[in-house]
């Protein structure tokens, strides 16, 4: 599958009465994680064109895309992704990488402190990359055939394209750290503040995980081919786990119903999108950031919400952005939620005692993990400054999409912020267009209809409405060019 970057994000706010200082009507802001957030889900990567492409093209004032970039205010890096091609216009593949790489030789020349993380950034893609290749080449030698390796089906020009997307990729996300809208990765350099090594850069740790992750790749990829059962192990009624999420999506093993299947993800999820994952996830920190600061404060007395929180990697940067901050990380999958409960446990003992410095009482926010369908939330109304979805809704049908955009707008205090992150959609990436249906056959069942569905109109039925951003400020410094360009960011905005 395609490991581009291509995801949206929508920070919607709630209710009229919006506690802002904003001297005007709000308006609706949106930001993709382009090649790619999201981000998520992506057609495959080796497909031709399709024969019987989709008539989108002639109906673009009809596509969410289109539909949403009239509604919302987008930052100028949407439209250069919306219009990124590969190779660029007179180069070839090789020399449409390697002029990827002398930009990024550039970023450091003029910005020296930013080598250590755009180094690893790099690092980090040379080694899921390479890692993808192996797990293919596997994948046809467990299967019994080398023909039947799915490696030779793949082009070379995809391999650099997907390679030159994600150094773009990194390339913003250091632009974005270096800019003040979010911290570096807490665990991107080898030591933490004690001198001990995190796990992510020790040896054994690293062979384990990818010795499952190969295992899990090869399983996978049999009962793609296979179009094997997409049934789950466990029985249950629709009020306990309802009958669209009792599915093995992507074919994964056990779908969201197992230990093993929760402690492969993020390894998975890492090597499908050649180490971006956290990066595109983390371009969901800019729109809560900006909400959370506007007080003047950075998340001293708010309560957070993650619905659909899956193995919490993401929620550990929440909590590292905004350590003084209530949260209450929530999934459907008790597998998943243990998962969860140990990387923020594992954060916090990495870095637990120096972000709790950060807070006026010296105490980190409370932490809860909380069983949860996203459609039916236990906590009250209006209890929640912030709500953040990330890589949830391609995965909902079309009601249930709705249902917890409006279970969403039901927990928000008025002037609460809705937070959005997935895939792309119909019209944001053009080119993308005619494949977007195919990720379908991954088993993902909801995708084709995912990918027409109108965020804008979705939101407003619920109740939300427009969120803007107060006039450009006139003054120098990060806050300036966050508050003038929030709105529709791609993942690799550069601020």
């Amino acid at each position: 599958v395609r490991a581009g970057a291509d995801a949206m994000m929508q920070s919607l706010s709630s209710g009229a009465g919006c506690a802002r200082a904003a001297p005007q009507p709000a308006a609706v802001r949106r930001a993709r994680l382009l090649p790619r957030a999201s981000a998520t889900a992506e057609p495959p990567a080796a497909v031709e064109p399709a024969a019987a492409a989709t008539d989108a093209a002639a109906d673009a004032d009809a596509r969410p895309g289109v539909l949403d970039a009239e509604a919302f205010s987008c930052s100028p890096s949407v439209e250069e992704w919306r219009a990124w091609r590969f190779p660029s216009e007179g180069s070839s593949d090789v020399q449409s990488l390697g002029q990827e790489l002398a930009a990024a030789a550039s970023d450091v020349q003029a910005e020296p402190s930013s080598a250590p993380l755009l180094a690893y950034g790099v690092a980090r893609a040379t080694f899921f990359a390479t890692q993808a290749l192996f797990s293919l080449a596997a994948s046809g030698v467990t299967s019994g055939t080398q023909d039947s390796s799915p490696l030779g089906k793949i082009q070379s020009d995809t391999y650099t394209r997907l390679f030159t997307e994600t150094i773009k990729v990194f390339r913003q996300d250091t632009a974005n750290v270096r800019a003040g809208l979010y911290k570096a990765p807490w665990d991107a350099e080898p030591l933490n503040s004690s001198g001990d090594l995190h796990r992510q850069w020790n040896p054994l740790y690293v062979a384990r995980q990818s010795a499952r992750f190969v295992r899990e790749a090869a399983g996978t990829l049999q009962r793609r081919n296979d179009r094997a059962s997409t049934s789950v192990w466990l029985e249950s009624d629709d009020d306990m786990y309802p009958r669209y999420y009792r599915h093995t999506f992507h074919y994964q093993s056990d779908g969201w119903f197992s230990t093993e299947s929760a402690n492969v993800y993020e390894t998975s999820t890492e090597t499908l999108f050649l180490g971006r994952q956290d990066a595109m996830q983390r371009q969901t920190l800019i729109p809560l950031g900006r909400h959370l600061r506007s007080g003047g404060q950075v998340g001293e007395g708010a309560r957070i919400l993650e619905i659909a929180a899956g193995t919490g990697r993401f929620a550990t940067f929440v909590r590292d952005n905004f350590p003084a901050a209530e949260m209450v990380v929530s999934d459907l999958s008790p597998y998943y939620l243990e998962k969860a409960r140990e990387n923020l446990a594992y954060w916090e003992s990495q870095r637990g005692a120096d972000a709790a410095k950060e807070c006026s009482g010296g105490k980190l926010g409370k932490l809860r993990l909380l069983q949860a369908n996203a459609e039916a939330v236990p906590e009250k109304d209006a209890s929640y400054d912030a709500v953040l979805s990330v890589y949830l809704f391609h995965e909902l049908p079309a009601e249930a999409r709705r249902t917890v955009v409006r279970e969403a707008a039901r927990l928000l205090k008025p002037g609460g912020i809705f937070v959005l992150t997935d895939s792309i959609q119909k019209g944001d990436r053009p080119v993308q267009d005619p494949y977007l249906y195919k990720f379908g056959a991954f088993a993902e069942p909801h995708y084709p209809g995912y990918t027409e569905d109108s965020f804008t109109a979705i939101a407003r039925e619920a109740g939300l409405v427009p969120w803007a951003c107060d006039p450009p400020l006139h003054h120098s410094g990060p806050l300036s060019a966050w508050c003038s360009w929030l709105g529709e960011l791609c993942s690799l905005t550069v601020w």
